[in-house]
């Protein structure tokens, strides 16, 4: 539903023709990358140099699909982001294919959610005695809401489809910034402190497993641009 209205979105701009007569932009672009689906803009400020802005946005049912888990939950993970990037041509004039580079600054939001059932589980309570909890309901893991800074380098491929056309590949390096974890539960009343305490124990070593993550990590991505021309 989402891609249908940003197609939608993208029509309306490509085919309006007083963006197109006043120039306020030369080209929009639609795609996909490793932080969800893509929209963007760019504008030439010298002949091989191009200043643009993007934005991303991955859905949770796509973020589903990761193989990772926590405590062998699936993940539920979402992604809003915001770039500005400089794009260089290798090539000085226009042509049927040319390579470029692109860097820029990402300015995200990446949100992680995992659900636990702990009225299913088994705790051990002075090591000789195992309870359940019929009324400490579902462990709730979220992300922190913290944007993230964070810069990225790519080179990519372009292949002019038609005059208006073109079709954009290509990858590069980013710094992945894991944002903090913590911990609710589904119910007003919180779990005996003995079951805190592991989930406690549980959070810190995501949080400190996160913290050692944080690295530079590959990229991709592909769009399609339109030029106005």
């Amino acid at each position: 539903m989402k891609f249908s209205i940003s197609i939608l979105f993208l029509k309306f701009f490509l085919f309006s023709p007083v963006l197109a007569e006043v120039k306020l932009i030369e080209n929009l672009s639609l795609g996909y990358s490793e932080k969800g689906f893509t929209f963007g803009t760019s504008k030439k400020i010298k002949e091989k140099i191009s200043i643009g802005i993007e934005a991303s946005y991955l859905d949770p049912t796509f973020g589903n699909y990761i193989p990772a888990k926590i405590d062998g939950n699936p993940i539920n993970l979402s992604n809003t982001s915001f770039s500005i990037f400089l794009k260089k041509d290798f090539k000085e004039k226009e042509s049927s294919s040319n390579f470029f580079l692109k860097g820029g600054i990402i300015f995200s939001r990446l949100s992680i959610k995992a659900l636990k059932d702990l009225t299913k589980e088994t705790y051990s309570y002075n090591g000789d005695l195992n309870l359940k909890c019929s009324y400490c309901g579902d462990l709730i893991i979220n992300s922190k809401k913290e944007m993230k800074i964070t810069p990225s380098v790519q080179i990519g491929y372009k292949k002019r489809i038609s005059n208006n056309l073109d079709f954009n590949i290509g990858g590069g390096i980013q710094y992945l910034s894991i944002p903090s974890l913590e911990w609710e539960t589904s119910t007003s009343s919180p779990p005996p402190i003995f079951i805190r305490s592991k989930i406690d124990e549980l959070v810190d070593d995501l949080n400190s497993s996160a913290k050692e993550f944080n690295k530079f990590i590959p990229n991709l991505f592909l769009n399609f641009e339109y030029k106005f021309i």
